[in-house]
């Protein structure tokens, strides 16, 4: 197991996140260099790099990017240090008024009367301020480089000559302090790495990234769409996408029911009185649709589903021999997110989750997460997607945010270790990330550029049971508690599907593809014999979706080279052309949308082909 303090060094190293903020306030005394009335917000280290809100007499184009860079290697190469400079408040706040800098001015302020941790969660910037008090504070600290001076607690590089390598990416609007009411800054972005081959490996990711976004590959396949007139955050899918769409259903419940979980079906709106009672309601209730109907109750839809699986079990008394009892589904729930948070499938208002939900004894506690464990690891084998395992802990600092005693929580959060332990599991652990109600085991996907997604979890909840009463009947025949595990496996299908469109750059592997292979006929007079080969095909089909052949025949009027172009241009696995010689033997000639020619082969041979394929969940890898 590593520590939080290694995985938080693992995944932004601490001399990394220095290097980046260090950046920062290079680019910001390259930009007063170029614009001396500049005005100042906040800048600080990012994933990736960093950025800084600005308050500029000009407004930025991209032609300014290339301008800042040239004045940031200038000073780069003067190896300006880095001095940290001490001072009482009051005079701090003299200093920045007389260099005309208000926002500073502002935030000094704010640090006398309320303290830096008030300043942090205003600013989102952690480094913006002198000291770490939740009170008053008195004294502050500044950095000065070059002509540059700055509000930062640090720490920095020594001097201008240990940045590492950057480049300046995009210009964005900002709030200061994210209130729509304030004035609206120029937020600039920067890249930042240690190395210029690293610089160039994140470049060289952003590029793939866009050519492999799932909005525009989403389009391009005809896998779903949006309308206007449905509103945004509303996906639709076409028959491609909802083929798509059951063919994970169909491989999650292969996995999911020889480990004995049990469908169920719920009514997509409820009473608020459901989720007043599980302690959802002040959680979500500013993320809720509301519902009026004809009578007085309020009503809203359902944002989650576990409130609801509470209800199937205390429908009627149980006992210990009933359990475990894991229930499941796949639905769709919403949430009223914010118009501009929406992103193609990966956040969107109808979210459908592949949920389920496990009540047992305590003693079941550890078998059954592992059992889900198992699940998890099945599931992912065949994406080729890395998986990391984070046990996310409630944030002590807070325990208003979070239900339970401090003991409820270091007693739950050491269940789950043992659950890691007893699956000679690798993991990290980070506090704050733990549901509202319970920790959680989280697992995390890295896809073909390296990215990480977390889309599995595990969490495991004393609060729900508690709050609904439930109970089973003991072997000694008094009534116990029991727990409840939450679990899902792709997390939500929009969101995992925009996980594995990028991840395959929309080229699916032939037991995921919703169209596995097209049938081309070189001429029209060879019509009669592709419909054989396609009807053979899919009278080899099994008698479920999964292994059916989904094999489609290319009838246009057009030349073999476009039809075998369109199938690329539709990432189909295998393109079937026959001819006269085909037709005279009985065989195909199987092209993979690669362009690679597998030659010549009998129809029963590729059957037989698509069938191992699809039955070890084989990737193409063409």
């Amino acid at each position: 197991m590593s520590t939080q303090a290694e995985e938080k060094h693992a995944a932004l190293p601490e001399d990394l996140d220095r290097m980046r903020h260090s950046t920062a306030h290079l680019m910001a005394a390259a930009v007063q260099a170029l614009w001396p009335d500049a005005k100042f917000g906040v800048g600080p280290a990012v994933k990736n790099g960093f950025y800084y809100d600005l308050d500029l007499p000009v407004t930025l184009t991209p032609a300014d990017l290339g301008k800042i860079e040239q004045k940031m290697r200038e000073l780069k190469n003067k190896k300006l240090p880095y001095e940290r400079v001490e001072m009482p408040i009051d005079a701090a706040i003299e200093e920045m008024d007389r260099r005309h800098q208000p926002f500073k001015v502002e935030l000094l302020n704010l640090l006398k009367e309320k303290g830096s941790t008030a300043v942090a969660k205003e600013t989102g910037d952690d480094d913006a301020v002198g000291v770490d008090e939740s009170g008053g504070v008195s004294q502050v600290s500044f950095y000065k480089t070059g002509d540059f001076v700055d509000l930062c607690r640090g720490p920095h590089v020594k001097n201008t000559s240990e940045v590492g390598a950057f480049k300046l990416m995009s210009i964005a609007g900002a709030y200061w302090r994210g209130n729509e009411n304030n004035r609206q800054l120029q937020r600039l972005y920067g890249a930042a790495f240690a190395t210029k081959e690293q610089l160039d490996q994140y470049l060289w990711q952003l590029e793939e990234a866009k050519k492999r976004d799932h909005r525009k590959l989403g389009q391009e396949l005809d896998l779903f769409t949006f309308s206007d007139l449905v509103g945004a955050g509303l996906p639709l899918f076409t028959p491609r996408g909802t083929l798509l769409r059951r063919l994970l259903e169909d491989f999650l419940q292969s996995l999911q029911e020889p480990a004995g979980y049990q469908r169920v079906v719920i009514p997509h709106i409820t009473k608020s009185d459901l989720y007043k009672t599980s302690g959802h309601w002040d959680k979500f209730k500013d993320d809720l649709f509301h519902v009026t109907g004809k009578s007085e109750e309020e009503f809203c839809i359902k944002p989650m589903n576990c409130p609801h699986h509470t209800q199937i079990y205390a429908s009627r008394k149980r006992s210990y021999r009933e359990l475990p009892m894991r229930l499941s589904e796949a639905t769709a729930v919403y949430r009223d997110e914010l118009p501009g948070t929406l992103q193609g499938l990966s956040r969107v208002r109808m979210i459908t989750q592949d949920d389920a939900h496990v009540f047992c004894t305590p003693e079941q506690v550890v078998d059954e997460a592992l059992k889900i464990y198992d699940i998890v690891e099945k599931f992912y084998a065949p994406f080729n997607m890395k998986l990391s395992v984070r046990l996310s802990l409630w944030d002590p600092k807070h325990p208003e945010k979070y239900l339970g005693t401090p003991e409820f929580w270091e007693q739950t959060q050491e269940i789950l270790r043992n659950v890691l332990r007893a699956k000679g599991a690798e993991w990290f652990e980070e506090e704050g990330e733990a549901a509202f109600y319970a920790p959680k085991i989280d697992f995390t996907a890295r896809d073909a550029l390296d990215r990480a997604w977390q889309l599995a979890t595990i969490q495991l909840d004393y609060n729900l049971p508690e709050r609904f009463d439930l109970k089973y009947v003991a072997p000694d025949g008094h009534e116990a508690r029991p727990v409840m595990l939450h679990r899902a496996i792709l997390g939500s299908f929009e969101r995992f599907l925009s996980v594995i469109i990028e991840h395959y750059a929309g080229a699916f592997p032939s037991w995921l593809a919703p169209v596995q292979a097209m049938v081309i006929p070189i001429a029209d007079r060879h019509f009669d014999y592709a419909s054989q080969v396609l009807l053979q095909i899919q009278g080899a089909s099994g008698d479920t979706l999964t292994n059916s052949f989904r094999v489609e025949l290319d009838e246009a009027r057009e030349s073999m080279q476009k039809k075998i172009r369109n199938a690329q241009l539709q990432k189909i696995p295998y393109m079937l052309v026959v001819g006269d010689k085909e037709a005279e033997n009985g065989t195909v000639s199987v092209r993979l949308r690669s362009g690679a020619d597998l030659g010549s082969m009998p129809v029963a041979a590729f059957i037989e082909r698509l069938r191992d394929e699809v039955k070890t969940r084989a990737d193409l890898n063409a």
